[in-house]
């Protein structure tokens, strides 16, 4: 598995993962865009994790409409990604990361129903 050394560029990372409560897609989004972010960011990103239910100022102040929804915020241009992020590859490219994809978390991460 790729390190943050394989990665091209070392600029900090600011992310906000927009979830809905603790819902199954919600649970998998926060599992995978963790993977990814220590997978080949490791000790350079911030993740903020916003519930909208808690925070529903925050999530229109960044216009998201949907959730699961991670934004890159720094370094630009900012990017947005909507889903669980199961599917890395989209993540890895528009994060602008070479690095391999990491595997999707497994759907059983919960027990919980949607």
């Amino acid at each position: 598995m790729a390190n943050g050394d394989d990665c091209p560029g070392r600029s900090e990372y600011q992310l906000r993962l927009f979830v809905s409560g603790a819902t199954r897609r919600s649970l998998m989004a926060v599992a995978n865009v963790r993977a990814v972010c220590e997978t080949a960011l490791a000790g350079r990103y911030s993740l903020e994790v916003i519930d909208i239910y808690r925070d529903p100022l925050s999530a229109r102040a960044h216009q998201v409409f949907a959730a699961p929804t991670l934004l890159k915020l720094a370094p630009t241009p900012r990017r947005m990604f909507v889903g669980d992020m199961r599917d890395t590859a989209p993540l890895f490219a528009g994060l602008g990361l070479l690095c391999p994809p990491v595997p999707p978390v497994p759907p059983e991460i919960s027990g919980s129903a949607r």
